[in-house]
């Protein structure tokens, strides 16, 4: 068992390589010290300001473990408590070099929410109204969150917090938008100048000027979609431009080359348009598998999916968390706080539950295709993306 001493000077000679090379930072342990649930952090932050009581805490389960590991039946319980007692004294040390919990967390330990959004404006009749917030609760979410100390990020910037520690603001959050409405242009992005936020748009390349089509095999009407002019003028004031495919297809159908195709051509004619490369990419309708995010790595450095959550340090980057945004006060505080999406797991469990009536009552009819909008809700949340047949978002 390594002693107290030795386990936090493991942690402060981590953060020193690390701030000395950059590119230690990929392979870092500090990277799995720093992924967990929210109660880690505040037992992380409670070993920094509290050694000498945490020390004394787990001196006994540690000299417990091992003796019982010498036990056959409880060794691998034994060792899963002095791994613990290692992890956590190894932290306790990375964040007195760093120079306390906020420096730290900044440092190595920034969680942060993706929030997505379509249209902003007036629900209009024929379209796909889950897809629409209105002005009045877009600008009341934007204002909360300046009040709250928020600011508004690219995706890039955590690219460059990831990779070279480049310090991120105290409370970073993405705010993005799919598809490119026009009506973003009046409801949406004058909110976010205001209130000086960034934000990122991920546009389908070949639809640009004209109406999206890809609502209408459901029922719903396409909406107006930005012009290049109107494209290109978001991107010089500002506005993160990423690629949202060229055709907006369900990307896991594709055969291999028409995949490369469909995700290389829309980061090239993205890219000339706005003379920048264009390097983040939103998966369309949230879809995606191993084979799509293996291509997607290869073109694109960060990818984000439809899975809510909040994304940290080690997150896969072809698959970062983002959550669609409601119109509900407590869903939105609980989606930025903690990356809980509780209209996602009603719209889930509904979708369930629906589908276990019919069963009942239809049991020799076959099961329909599921195509209900946003509905995407995996409490496991695999790393493989969504299952096939799984209920499809809006994206």
């Amino acid at each position: 068992m390594k002693s107290i001493e030795d386990c936090q000077e493991s942690g402060r000679e981590e953060v020193r390589r690390c701030r000395e090379n950059s590119g230690r930072r990929e392979a870092s342990s500090l990277g799995e010290v720093t992924i967990g649930r929210c109660w880690w952090f505040w037992l992380g932050r409670m070993a920094w300001q509290n050694p000498h009581l945490v020390a004394v805490i787990l001196l006994l389960p540690g000299y417990a473990a091992g003796i019982l590991k010498q036990f056959k039946l409880l060794r691998k319980q034994a060792t899963a408590v002095l791994e613990f007692r290692e992890r956590l004294l190894f932290l306790s040390g990375a964040v007195a070099e760093a120079g306390g919990w906020e420096k730290f967390r900044r440092e190595f330990a920034i969680r942060l929410p993706v929030l997505c959004y379509h249209h902003v404006g007036t629900k209009l009749s024929g379209s796909w109204p889950i897809l629409t917030v209105s002005t009045g609760v877009f600008t009341r979410q934007i204002r909360w969150l300046a009040e709250q100390g928020y600011t508004g990020i690219h995706a890039n910037d955590w690219l460059d917090w990831v990779h070279f520690g480049k310090l991120l603001p105290e409370k970073p959050i993405l705010i993005t938008f799919d598809d490119g409405y026009s009506d973003l242009l009046q409801n949406a992005f004058p909110v976010l100048k205001a209130n000086n936020y960034k934000s990122t748009m991920f546009v389908v390349s070949q639809y640009i000027g004209g109406p999206g089509n890809w609502p209408s095999p459901l029922g719903y009407t396409g909406r107006p979609l930005m012009t290049a002019e109107q494209i290109l003028e978001l991107a010089r004031d500002g506005v993160e431009i990423g690629a949202h495919s060229r055709t907006h297809r369900d990307l896991r159908n594709l055969l291999p080359d028409e995949l490369k195709a469909e995700l290389t051509l829309c980061r090239e004619e993205l890219s000339t348009l706005v003379g920048t490369p264009v390097n983040t990419l939103a998966y369309p309708f949230g879809y995606h598998n191993a084979s799509v995010r293996d291509c997607a790595g290869k073109i694109y450095d960060i990818a984000f999916s439809s899975t809510p959550g909040l994304n940290v340090w080690r997150s896969d980057r072809s698959q970062l968390r983002r959550m669609f945004v409601h119109r509900s006060r407590v869903n939105f505080f609980l989606q930025v706080k903690f990356g809980l999406d509780l209209c996602a797991a009603f719209r889930f469990l509904k979708s369930r539950a629906g589908r276990w009536i019919a069963s009942i009552f239809s049991p020799g009819v076959p099961k329909p295709a599921q195509h209900s909008p946003l509905s995407t809700w995996n409490l496991k949340q695999p790393s493989s993306g969504l299952p096939q047949g799984g209920v499809p978002d809006s994206h």
